[in-house]
């Protein structure tokens, strides 16, 4: 394998852990010892795992009801200058407080909502592997805030988005921002929908953009496609383009249902997934790869984007899981049972919305926009975003 990879990357590793995935984007602060290493697959592609039958949806644990009232709002904030702004009723997984990072710019520029990268937890495999935040509060914010500017090429000074206010919402639920679980049957608090639902109130009092970007890398490309109808609700007259990065949802079995069911059971999905979307409650379980079309028929207007290596490293290691027999441990499939996926995404996803996009670009990296970016990833955006 040509390019650096690092072998012991786990499902939605974090940007720092491997150089070449994130040309060279500063790493958020998490720590990747102690990770299995999968080690590529020579035994050739395997058939997607089928459906697996008699499953009853586990009974939902009770919801996160933040404590007091609404944080008061509009924010007052220095103009193009980073600073992070708490937000004490937001929980990450240890039930401590997060924020976000906030850059203002031209009121009349567009806004970007910026997810981060970094792990899932929702079994004991995923959630002890170490890519997982439990925390993020002041103190690591004030360690990265530095080097936030510097985590994607979305943020530079003299980019496309330079007039944009920049919103970096750190991840630390374990849920790709939507669960909606105080107290998980893991013993974890996974409510990363509700802390959106509270970033959300903060930024609609405090800005009115005529365009939001939604965009997020791996766990935060995930949780772009699953909060955008929230993220429209806050910001009802701006157009909101969805820019998902390396969090492609496969259809099924090749995004495996096994997983699909624990994501669902552990975050609480059934209270958090678009009311609308029936095909996304499938009583298999699985489904969740119809997000994607119910977004795109729904906001036929809005205009939604994928980008995925053709081989990516870390979602093929997450996705192996799911060919286990329990469906509880890492392992590595090989490129070509992604690859068919992400045909499969083109054929029956992508291609009947015209307002729906897919780029792959050639490698087995992970995450396109952390680090300087290439002409081609910029192209790519740039369009789905300024094309008229």
């Amino acid at each position: 394998m040509s390019r650096r990879l690092c072998a012991s990357l786990l499902a939605l590793s974090l940007a720092g852990c491997a150089e070449a995935a994130t040309r060279g984007a500063p790493d958020a602060g998490t720590s990747d010892a102690g990770l299995p290493d999968a080690g590529p697959s020579d035994s050739g592609p395997s058939p997607p795992p089928p459906p697996r039958a008699d499953w009853t949806p586990a009974p939902l644990p009770p919801p996160y009801e933040p404590d007091g009232a609404p944080d008061p709002g509009p924010l007052a904030l220095p103009e193009r200058e980073w600073v992070w702004v708490p937000l004490p009723r937001t929980r990450c997984l240890d039930g401590s407080p997060s924020g976000v990072m906030i850059r203002r710019g031209d009121p009349d520029a567009g806004l970007i909502l910026y997810l981060q990268e970094g792990g899932a937890c929702f079994n004991e495999a995923s959630c002890r592997s170490g890519v997982s935040r439990r925390s993020f509060g002041a103190e690591r914010a004030a360690d990265f805030l530095p080097r936030v500017e510097r985590y994607s090429w979305l943020f530079a000074r003299d980019g496309r988005f330079r007039d944009w206010t920049h919103v970096f919402v750190p991840y630390c639920s374990g849920d790709v921002f939507a669960g909606d679980v105080l107290e998980a049957s893991d013993g974890y608090t996974h409510v990363g929908a509700v802390n959106m639902r509270v970033v959300l109130e903060r930024l609609a009092a405090t800005f009115d953009p005529p365009h939001v970007l939604l965009t997020g890398s791996s766990a935060g490309g995930f949780g772009a496609a699953l909060s955008y109808e929230r993220v429209h609700g806050a910001f009802p007259d701006a157009r909101v383009t969805l820019l998902d990065d390396s969090g492609p949802p496969l259809p099924d079995p090749y995004m495996p249902v096994c997983l699909q069911r624990q994501w669902r059971d552990v975050w609480g999905l059934a209270r958090t997934l678009p009311e609308g979307c029936d095909a996304c409650r499938d009583p298999s379980g699985g489904g969740l790869v119809a997000l994607l079309s119910h977004l795109a028929a729904r906001y036929p207007d809005e205009r939604f984007g994928l980008m995925t290596y053709r081989e990516d490293y870390v979602i093929r290691l997450f996705y192996s899981m799911g060919y286990t027999p329990r469906c509880s441990v890492f392992t590595l499939n090989p490129p070509e049972v992604f690859t068919d996926g992400l045909a499969r995404l083109e054929r029956d996803v992508v291609a009947p919305h015209p307002n729906l996009s897919l780029y792959v670009a050639e490698g087995a990296e992970h995450m396109l926009l952390p680090g300087e970016g290439s002409a081609a990833d910029r192209a790519f955006v740039e369009d789905l975003v300024f094309a008229e």
